[in-house]
């Protein structure tokens, strides 16, 4: 039985990978097999997804698994912004060096290898292009004369596919996982 549960794992790591790849067949196909071999594969899945955030680094030991509230508040406060300006808390008046001295400031509190908070990954490329904007001339001007259409927490898409985070994927599995069996 475990030598089973090893193979089953090796195809959900395959199946994750063809996801990636966006190969929905190859996925279905080996979560398929990897079911046959070991029945709670769900749990499986839940298990090797939520591993695979902390083994994306090489160093798993320094990739902390909590955050604090104040990381989490940085984060909300973030996410609840209705502008570019808000998002880095400088006026409109505000120079280059200002501009590049808050987003600092505030990248030292939500880059995602110091924040695990919950979408401190998506608040950080917010400040991100927050900073690009706002210290490019004439990206600053456009922006100052039109704004942006989209809300800033948006997610991007890539090649007509939105990019999903691992909670996304595995409902995506589970998914075809129950769709395959009607």
């Amino acid at each position: 039985m475990d030598e089973n549960k090893v193979v089953a794992d090796r195809f959900i790591e395959i199946a994750i990978t063809a996801l990636i790849e966006r190969n929905f067949e190859k996925a279905v196909e080996f979560l398929h097999k990897a079911e046959k071999l070991f029945p709670s594969l769900l749990f499986t899945i839940t298990q090797i997804l939520t591993n695979s955030n902390k083994n994306s680094t090489t160093d798993n030991d320094s990739q902390p698994t909590q955050y604090s509230n104040e990381q989490l508040e940085a984060v909300n406060k973030i996410q609840k912004c209705q502008n570019y300006y808000q998002v880095l808390d400088v006026p409109k008046e505000s120079n280059e060096l200002e501009i590049r001295k808050a987003y600092k400031k505030l990248a030292l509190q939500l880059h995602p290898d110091k924040n695990n908070a919950p979408g401190a990954t998506e608040a950080f490329k917010v400040l991100g292009n927050a900073t690009d904007v706002l210290t490019d001339f004439e990206k600053r001007k456009t922006y100052d004369l039109h704004g942006i259409n989209k809300p800033l927490n948006q997610k991007i898409y890539k090649n007509d596919f939105q990019c999903l985070t691992n909670e996304e994927w595995l409902m995506c599995i589970i998914c075809l996982l129950l769709l395959s069996h009607i």
